[in-house]
């Protein structure tokens, strides 16, 4: 399915060199991203392609990877050193591009061997292999490349620093919005379907007010008639649950634990990836993102023990899992999602089952005489102390001082107003 029919190796040899140019841009956005606070002055820090630590003077200093090594030679040379980083993002974007191109563009004629290919996908995606068939395979690979973009770069501020600039995912949320409405065929899975076979077991068991949710076919007619619309849809509800779940979490953490439990950044991040992929998708990149942090939590915490870890890049690893390997991950979620309407109610008593796991933990660890918060923060000198430091410096107003009047208030705040009254009345003044 490769466009012009270009040979295969010609192909995946240009987008490498592609994918290594734009991985230079990644890096700027990497570095200048952290540096500002708002939106507009992030993206207005990209006006300027060069590093102003790192500028290439030569032609070959210019060239993706190898061009890192021959400007490391020279800066060496006078003293400084290049982070590896730097060749590795270049050379890392490169492989994401091929990558994602042999998986997602089959070679072959078999729209099948798609990495996105199930029965639930659009219809021009399940069909005979057409010209137009070849143009939105195509558009589409660029559509998620633009995902795999951001991820790239939220997933390494936040390793660097544990934030996630609002640069790496607004703008790319915009972009999942407007591809979805634009297309109306880049969704995995429609925004809405169940299987009538459970829900007419659902029916004699259910109030008869709640049948109405469970009437009509498996993908409701509407959803082919206004692909557009359902496009728009998709990315909506994939912002609004992918934010909307971790926002969740975050406030549950916070009631139980006393803590941040996940970052506003992650808020983001995840509704910018449901922008892209939708609502149920977007809910296996939630629950799949433990599992890939899991073993590396562990090995960290055995080296560095620590309680704050970065979420995002878990979130990204996840998110491609779900990509790549949509076939194998999708037959397992789809049997919970034929559920219909009772996915809601799972959703909500799972945060309530959380919330009580979160209780019975902080229970526990106080049985066991463990420290409810870390004693980092606990030991941390906060505005208060300083306050009350600065406070105890100087009791008396006056002190040191010739005698001067003061605004009755000051004395009140520092509980003195009873003294400055009698001294007033003494005989000795």
């Amino acid at each position: 399915m490769i466009p012009f029919g270009l040979p295969p190796f010609l192909v995946y040899t240009l987008l490498f060199l592609a994918g290594t140019i734009v991985g230079r841009y990644l890096l700027i956005c990497i570095e200048r991203f952290p540096k500002h606070e708002s939106l507009k002055k992030q993206l207005r820090s990209l006006k300027s392609p060069h590093f102003a630590r790192y500028e290439r003077k030569s032609f070959s200093e210019k060239i993706p990877v190898i061009g890192w090594f021959l400007l490391k030679s020279r800066v060496k040379s006078q003293g400084s050193d290049i982070p590896f980083r730097y060749p590795f993002i270049e050379l890392l974007n490169g492989f994401i591009f091929v990558l994602l191109y042999w998986l997602e563009v089959p070679v072959s004629a078999e729209i099948k061997e798609s990495c996105l290919y199930t029965e639930m996908m659009p219809e021009i995606f399940r069909g005979a292999v057409s010209s137009s068939t070849l143009f939105w395979v195509n558009l589409r690979y660029l559509f998620h490349l633009f995902l795999f973009e951001a991820l790239i770069i939220a997933s390494f501020i936040d390793l660097d620093l544990q934030i996630i600039p609002d640069g790496s995912t607004l703008p790319f949320m915009l972009i999942g919005l407007l591809g979805n409405w634009f297309s109306g065929c880049f969704y995995l899975v429609p925004v809405w379907f169940h299987d009538p076979s459970m829900m007419s077991t659902l029916k004699s068991i259910s109030p008869e007010w709640t049948h109405f949710l469970m009437e009509g076919e498996q993908v409701a007619s509407w959803i082919f008639h206004y692909p557009h619309l359902h496009g728009l849809l998709v990315s909506i509800m994939g912002i609004i649950v992918g934010g909307g779940v971790v926002w969740g979490v975050r406030l549950i953490g916070h009631w139980v634990l006393k803590r941040e439990a996940m970052g506003f950044g992650d808020v983001i991040l995840l509704a910018m990836i449901g922008s892209f992929i939708g609502w149920q998708p977007v809910l296996v990149v939630f629950f799949l993102a433990p599992v890939s942090a899991l073993i590396v939590v562990i090995l960290t915490w055995l080296f560095k023990p620590g309680r704050e870890i970065p979420y995002g890049p878990y979130l990204s690893l996840a998110t491609v899992v779900v990509l790549l390997k949509w076939p194998v991950v999708w037959p397992f979620a789809e049997r919970i999602y034929d559920l219909g309407p009772l996915v809601i109610i799972m959703g909500l008593t799972m945060a309530g089952l959380l919330a009580v796991c979160l209780f019975f933990m902080q229970i526990v660890k106080r049985l066991l005489g463990i420290s409810l918060y870390d004693s980092a923060f606990l030991n941390e000198w906060t505005s208060a102390d300083q306050l009350f430091h600065f406070s105890g410096e100087k009791i008396n107003l006056d002190q040191g001082n010739w005698k001067k009047e003061h605004w009755e208030g000051l004395y009140s705040s520092r509980g003195q107003a009873q003294q400055n009254q009698w001294k007033k009345q003494s005989p000795f003044e």
